[in-house]
């Protein structure tokens, strides 16, 4: 199915196990107020400049997978039932997601935003975890919020001021080798690597 320019889906409701797949909206489209059943999915779609997904409610294992957004484009007040994801989804330059809520289980995998791009307001329950993220020059993610038992892997990551306020409770962290650290935000900060007496690696700032 193709959409033309400025034109939407509006306040559908589909059952479990139903979908969507390989529908093309332009420019300007929407999809707004929908709801999919347990087991629903949407597959292969692209938006156009600016267009945007808003309002939209996914049952249990529900899934996104393989959608792309063209520069300007948006998800806004999404919500995932217990163990739906969202999976190789692509963001064009200043797209942004807003307002998401990942049930328990659920996760977000290959995920790719263009410069200028954001994550804004997401909330992920027990178990949740983001995976294989890339994002573009004058980016950021703004306000995440994971509950217990998520994931936390800090290898190949790199962290700084363009990730604030994001929070997790968990007891299960991977962090790289922490040993040659050079930068800790501010260069004036003190900073000191050492190594306690059970062998842990530590590092210390003021």
């Amino acid at each position: 199915l193709t959409f033309a320019n400025n034109s939407n889906q509006y306040t559908l409701t589909s059952l479990s196990g139903a979908y969507q797949q390989n529908l093309t909206f332009g420019s300007g489209t929407y999809q707004n107020n929908l709801t999919f059943g347990s087991g629903a999915y949407q597959q292969n779609l692209t938006f156009g400049i600016s267009a945007f997904q808003q309002s939209l409610t996914f049952g249990n294992y529900a899934n996104q997978n393989n959608l792309t957004f063209d520069s300007g484009a948006y998800q806004n007040n999404l919500t995932f039932d217990i163990s739906a994801f969202q999976s190789y989804l692509t963001f064009g330059s200043g797209a942004y997601q807003n307002n998401l809520t990942f049930g328990s289980g659920t996760y977000q995998n290959n995920l790719t935003f263009g410069s200028g791009a954001n994550q804004n307001n997401l909330t992920f329950g027990s178990g949740a975890y983001q995976r294989k993220l890339t994002f573009g020059s004058n980016v950021y993610q703004y306000f995440l919020n994971f509950a217990e038992n998520t994931q936390l892997d800090y290898n190949n990551q790199t962290l700084n001021s363009n990730i604030q306020y994001v929070s997790f409770r968990t007891k299960a962290v991977i962090v790289p080798n922490l040993s040659s650290a050079t930068y800790i935000y501010d260069n004036t900060l003190l900073k000191d690597i050492y190594t306690r007496p059970d062998g842990t690696l530590k590092l210390k700032y003021m």
